[in-house]
C-alpha cells in the first residue's frame, strides 16, 4: 500500500488481499505505461494542464481538461467503455444536515443491473480531505460516502483529476477511503493498482468474491478482528504492568521501606492503563510522522523502533538479561515529559502538547527516585518488549501479524481504551493466582480457596465440578476452562513440566518457597502472563 498517499478506514487489508489475489493483484488488460499509447497521451495531456493551472487565482478557461482525463481514465483505462454514463439520474442525491448542499454522482458504472460505483467529481483541490467553505462540514471523501449511504451503492470514487479516492460505505461500518496521486502514475505501479481495483471486472464482472465490495467486506471482518485481538492483548499488557508495579511494591516492603505506591488501587491501574495508551499514542504519531525526525528525537526518546532492538538484544544474549535493565522505562517517562512540556533537538523545537495522558504531575509516583538516585518504580525492559509486542503484533487467526499505525484509525484505538476501562485492581489480602479461561473473562482465586477445593476433591473431574461451582457463585461474570480442560489440568503430574513451573513461580513470587511449593503441583491450572510466567500475586499485590 505504499502506492497510496492516504487510506483511512478498514480500507483492502493485506489479508483480504492476499485471501483474494495469491499472486498479486490482476493486471489490466493491457500494459500500463509500456503499451497502453491513450493513457501515455491523456496524461500527458492532462499533467500539462494541470502544471499550467495549478497555483493561479485565474481559473478562466473552464475545466475541460480535467473533465477529458477524467472521461479517459474511466471509458478507456478502468475500461468501463459502453458501461460509463455520464450524468446519470438525477434522484441519485445526499444532503448536508441543513438541507443546503447537495452532492451528485458526475458518472456512474452500469451494466444494466443498477449502478454499480458511483463517481464525484470535484474542483481541483490540494487535499480531498479538506473540508470546503459551502457550510457543509465534511470533506470530498466523507461526502461521497453520503451519496453513497444514501444510494445504497457500496463502492464509488471522487476525484479532482488529480487525486483519486476509492470509497468504501456500508451501513453500520465506517467509512475505508484509499486516495492516489494520478501525478505519479507514469512510472510506478500505483496506475496499474487503481485500474485493477476499480477496473470494471473488479466492479462488476469476473469472480463476485474478487469483486471490490467482496475485498472491502473482508477488510472489515479482518480489521474488526485486528482490533479485537489487539484490545485483548494491551489488556494483558496492562496486566503486566500491573505485575512489574507490584514487585517494585513487594520489595520494598521486604526490604522494610514504604511502598513506592500510592494506597488508592484505582490510581494505580489508571496508571498503568496511562502507559499502554502513552506507548500506543507515541507509536501512532511517530508513524505518522507527528513527531520530530530529528536524529536526537530518534536515538533518545522515540519507541517506534525499540521493540527490534530489545529483540535483537535478547536473541544476541539472553531474554532473561533484559530483566535487570530498564532503558525503555526511562526512554518512555522522558518521551512522556518532552511530549507534554515541549523540548528542543538542537535545531529542532517540539511544541508543548500539554493532555492529561503524558502530564508527569499526574501520576508523580512514577519518577520518584530513592536516595541513590534510581526510579522506585521500574519496569524492567523483558517487561517493555513484551508490551510492545503487544501492540506491535497482532495474533490472529494463528497467524502473527506486523501492525502498521498508519493503517489503524482512531476509531479502533478507541475501541481498545474503552475496553480497559471495564477492568480495575486491587490490593490483594491473599496469595490470588489466574486461572484459565476465556481471554478477558479469565477468574482468578485466593489459594486458600483453591487449596481447599483441592483437599476436598476426590478425583480431577470432582475437582473440576467443584470449582466450575465455586466461581459461578464466587464470580459470575468468569468463564473458566471447560470441566474436561480443569480436569485434565488438575491430574497433570509431568515431572519436567512441574520442575520448570517451580522456577517461574519462584521468580513471580520472589522467592517465596512455601508458596511455589503449593502452587507447582497445580501449574497447569494456572495461565501465563506474556512472559509466559504464572499469573499469580504474592499477598499485598495486586
Amino acid at each position: 500500500m505504499a502506492l497510496l498517499v492516504d487510506i483511512d478506514g478498514p480500507f483492502l487489508s493485506k489479508s483480504a488481499l492476499k485471501s483474494v489475489f495469491p499472486s498479486g493483484l490482476d493486471r489490466p488488460f493491457n500494459a500500463i505505461d509500456d503499451v497502453n499509447s491513450t493513457f501515455v497521451y491523456e496524461h500527458t495531456l492532462w499533467a500539462k494542464a494541470w502544471t499550467d493551472r495549478h497555483g493561479r487565482t485565474d481559473v478562466s478557461g473552464g475545466l475541460g481538461w480535467r473533465d477529458r482525463w477524467v472521461t479517459a481514465v474511466l471509458r478507456d483505462l478502468l475500461q468501463w467503455g459502453e458501461h460509463l454514463v455520464e450524468n446519470p439520474d438525477p434522484t441519485l442525491v445526499a444532503s448536508s444536515p441543513d438541507g443546503d448542499v447537495t452532492v451528485r454522482p458526475w458518472a456512474a458504472l452500469d451494466v444494466g443491473n443498477g449502478p454499480a460505483a458511483l463517481v464525484v467529481v470535484v474542483d481541483p483541490t490540494e487535499d480531498l480531505h479538506r473540508i470546503g467553505s459551502d457550510g457543509w462540514a465534511a470533506d470530498s471523501i466523507d461526502r461521497t460516502a453520503a451519496l453513497l449511504r444514501e444510494t445504497g451503492i457500496t463502492a464509488g470514487l471522487v476525484t479532482d483529476g488529480r487525486w483519486w479516492g476509492i470509497v468504501s460505505a456500508v451501513s453500520g461500518v465506517i467509512t475505508a477511503s484509499g486516495v492516489f496521486d494520478s501525478l505519479i502514475w507514469r512510472g510506478s505501479g500505483a496506475a496499474a493498482m487503481l485500474f485493477a481495483l476499480v477496473g470494471l471486472v473488479s466492479l462488476a464482472g469476473g469472480a463476485s468474491e474478487k469483486r471490490l465490495p467482496m475485498l472491502f467486506e473482508a477488510s472489515v471482518a479482518s480489521a474488526e478482528a485486528i482490533t479485537e485481538a489487539l484490545g485483548d492483548q494491551v489488556r494483558r499488557a496492562v496486566e503486566l504492568v500491573l505485575q512489574a508495579m507490584s514487585e517494585s511494591h513487594l520489595r520494598a516492603l521486604a526490604n522494610g521501606e514504604d511502598s513506592p505506591l500510592p494506597g488508592d488501587s484505582k490510581e494505580v491501574y489508571e496508571a498503568a492503563v496511562s502507559v499502554l495508551m502513552r506507548v500506543v499514542f507515541l507509536l501512532f504519531a511517530e508513524e505518522r510522522g507527528l513527531l520530530p525526525q530529528h536524529q536526537m528525537y530518534r536515538d533518545s526518546y522515540a519507541i517506534a523502533g525499540v521493540r527490534v532492538d530489545l529483540e535483537r538484544e535478547a536473541q544476541n544474549d539472553t531474554e532473561e538479561a533484559l530483566d535487570h535493565t530498564w532503558e525503555t522505562w526511562h526512554r518512555l517517562l522522558a518521551a512522556s515529559t518532552a511530549i507534554y512540556s515541549g523540548a528542543t533537538f538542537e535545531d529542532t523545537r517540539m511544541p508543548a502538547y500539554g493532555g492529561s495522558m503524558f502530564d508527569p504531575t499526574r501520576f508523580p509516583w512514577l519518577r520518584s527516585t530513592n536516595a541513590q538516585g534510581l526510579l522506585t518504580v521500574r519496569v524492567s525492559d523483558r517487561v517493555m518488549l513484551k508490551v510492545l509486542q503487544a501492540v506491535q503484533i497482532a495474533h490472529v487467526g494463528g497467524e502473527a501479524r506486523q501492525l502498521s499505525f498508519r493503517d489503524l484509525d482512531v476509531e479502533q484505538i478507541g475501541y481498545v481504551y474503552e475496553g480497559l476501562l471495564g477492568y480495575s485492581a486491587e490490593y490483594t489480602t491473599d496469595v490470588v493466582v489466574g486461572l484459565h479461561g476465556k481471554s478477558g473473562y479469565e477468574p482468578e482465586i485466593a489459594l486458600t480457596e483453591l487449596n481447599e477445593l483441592v483437599g476436598a476433591a476426590t478425583s480431577g473431574a470432582d475437582f473440576a465440578k467443584k470449582l466450575t461451582d465455586h466461581l459461578s457463585k464466587s464470580q459470575a461474570n468468569a468463564k473458566p476452562a471447560t470441566a474436561r480442560q480443569i480436569a485434565k489440568a488438575f491430574e497433570a503430574d509431568e515431572a519436567t513440566n512441574v520442575a520448570d513451573a517451580r522456577t517461574r513461580l519462584r521468580y513471580v513470587l520472589l522467592g517465596r518457597t512455601d508458596i511455589v511449593d503449593q502452587l507447582a503441583p497445580l501449574h497447569a491450572l494456572i495461565r501465563n502472563d506474556l512472559r509466559d510466567f504464572p499469573t499469580s500475586c504474592p499477598q499485598a499485590a495486586w
